[in-house]
């Protein structure tokens, strides 16, 4: 998360291409004793101005550029930087990747990380352009400079990134080090899928390993968790006696940070998908349990918004929580990044896409 100073004993200093923050007495900026009021004043404003416009220049420095209807890979490179357990592995991690597997996607996105906050424009732009590259190397869909789905791009991002472990694990142990998959250990976890005849008792259960949970939108996100992980009727009948089965979702694992996927876009019977503009309640706070009565409370901290009437054209925008006195939060829109209220979960209803909730 951004640091953002609550006092006027908290300043940003800018040396040379990076902002760092300063911790000064306000005694040593101000003489409080010499000063008269009048004076004190102006200075104590001229100190909040000065600060203000730091903030900002740091704020804006964390957008990143758009190459090309890039804005689907921008938000989902925001929601990663934003989750402090993944981000925390990943700078442990750091060292074996720069030893292991240079010039690879996850090199390029621990250099987009960097630029992010310490480079100019010039490396911002060319580590977001070699890491849609290293993308599109995994999954030629992303080659183009057509729109596409923040979802498919999360899901290449972090099956890829497991899918490097094992050889990373090895290779690390070679050289005498140790390696844990950010994605492994933060956001991946074991779901149980049931199946069930309530007729004649036949049961079929299978074990998936998931990145991230899809949900049918209703009124509340809770709603939508509530309608997978408790029994529903399913499409599909039973070979035994033809009764209709039954579906359950099962968490045999909780991740740290759990990703949840709204399903906008619906097929109509005439094989047109079209856009879900149903409204979500979006809960900041999430409690889940998995098949063992393991409970966990989770925080939402990221939102990606899907802006647009139609089901193949629009534009995505970011919503990340900023931690300071009040909640507030980051709307990041390609190299524009904006302070928001804690009244803007009202205005995602009918957007969000992703939301990203961390264990708290």
């Amino acid at each position: 998360m951004l640091w953002i100073p609550n006092s006027s004993s908290e300043l940003f200093t800018c040396t040379g291409r990076r902002v760092t923050p300063v911790v000064r007495p306000l005694q040593q900026q101000v003489a409080l004793s010499v000063l008269p009021q009048s004076t004190l004043c102006r200075e104590l404003a001229a100190i909040k101005f000065r600060r203000w416009r730091l903030c900002e220049l740091a704020l804006q420095r964390l957008g990143l550029p758009n190459i090309g209807n890039s804005c689907y890979m921008n938000v989902v490179l925001q929601s990663l930087l934003s989750l402090e357990p993944f981000m925390r592995e990943v700078q442990n991690q750091a060292w074996t990747n720069a030893m292991i597997f240079d010039q690879t996607f996850i090199s390029w996105f621990i250099r987009v990380a960097k630029s992010r906050l310490y480079g100019d424009s010039a490396e911002k732009l060319s580590a977001v352009s070699h890491f849609k590259n290293s993308i599109g190397a995994l999954n030629s869909h992303f080659f183009d400079d057509h729109q596409k789905s923040a979802q498919k791009c999360l899901l290449t991002i972090l099956s890829s990134w497991e899918g490097f472990s094992t050889n990373m694990k090895m290779a690390a142990s070679r050289l005498g080090m140790n390696y844990k998959c950010p994605v492994g250990t933060n956001i991946a976890f074991e779901a149980l899928r049931s199946s069930s005849c309530k007729r004649c008792g036949w049961q079929r259960k299978v074990k998936s390993h998931e990145v991230f949970l899809s949900l049918q939108t209703a009124d509340s996100v809770s709603q939508a968790l509530g309608n997978v992980l408790n029994e529903r009727p399913a499409d599909v009948r039973c070979r035994r006696c033809g009764s209709h089965l039954t579906d359950r979702l099962s968490f045999s694992t909780l991740p740290n940070v759990l990703i949840l996927s709204l399903c906008r876009v619906r097929r109509t019977a005439s094989r047109r998908f079209i856009k879900v503009p149903t409204a979500v309640h979006l809960c900041q706070d999430l409690q889940v349990a998995t098949l063992h009565k393991e409970q966990a409370q989770y925080k939402l901290v990221t939102i990606v918004n899907r802006l647009g009437s139609t089901s193949h054209e629009g534009h995505y925008s970011c919503d990340t929580m900023l931690k300071d006195n009040t909640p507030r939060w980051l709307t990041f829109d390609d190299d524009k990044v904006e302070v928001q209220p804690s009244s803007l979960l009202a205005e995602r209803r009918q957007t969000a896409l992703l939301l990203f909730y961390v264990k708290s």
